[in-house]
């Protein structure tokens, strides 16, 4: 029922995702279903939770944290961003995102749930940022935890626009423009950078 619940969410938003339409899709009964959920309410919550345990998961097994380099490490983790962009967990969209978006002014539970889990991973960026600023001084001063928070503007921001124009390498894209805005603030040239844009608009 969670899986169906999430696909449901994705696809059509939290309001259409109902019980009749999830027990529809699952085969159970509303009697199994009310048995494990007090009510679509608690399903929501449920669910944000389940993503949520699952995007940590997948950060904390990521590969980034094997550069020596804390500033190679920042890279590295943007890297695995756009990795898992592409797989199962946030290909068809950002559940936290997606809820923020259409439950935030109704359901106060699930609201601080999404808000908690942005602080989470804001601060798994926030912390190698924090690093790379400490062992190489920066061209500018900034922020780690702003630089963090416009991190998860930009992948949000990106995946709804990949979705209004159906076009997932908009996702990349953002990326891309991430990666080299870190390396301006860390002095870096960002040459290669361009010559990737170059190639994305050329395919489209």
């Amino acid at each position: 029922m969670l899986a169906a619940a999430r696909k449901l969410i994705l696809e059509r938003g939290f309001a259409a995702a109902t019980v009749d339409r999830i027990c529809e899709t699952t085969g159970v009964t509303k009697g199994a279903f009310f048995h494990y959920f007090e009510d679509k309410n608690v399903l929501g919550k449920s669910v944000a939770e389940q993503f949520a345990s699952d995007l940590v998961h997948a950060y904390e097994t990521g590969p980034f944290l094997q550069p020596s380099d804390p500033l190679k490490r920042v890279f590295a983790y943007i890297d695995f961003t756009s990795e898992i962009m592409r797989g199962p967990l946030l290909s068809h969209g950002c559940l936290i995102g997606a809820l923020s978006v259409e439950v935030a002014q109704t359901h106060e539970e699930i609201r601080a749930l999404c808000a908690q889990t942005f602080d989470g991973w804001a601060r798994s960026l926030s912390y190698l940022l924090r690093e790379a600023k400490t062992r190489h001084a920066p061209a500018v001063a900034f922020d780690p935890d702003a630089i963090a928070r416009l991190f998860l503007a930009t992948v949000e921001g990106a995946l709804i626009l990949a979705r209004a124009h159906q076009d997932p390498e908009l996702v990349e894209e953002g990326l891309s423009q991430f990666r080299d805005y870190v390396r301006l603030l860390f002095g870096q040239d960002t040459k290669r950078g361009r010559k990737r844009h170059a190639g994305t608009a050329a395919r489209r």
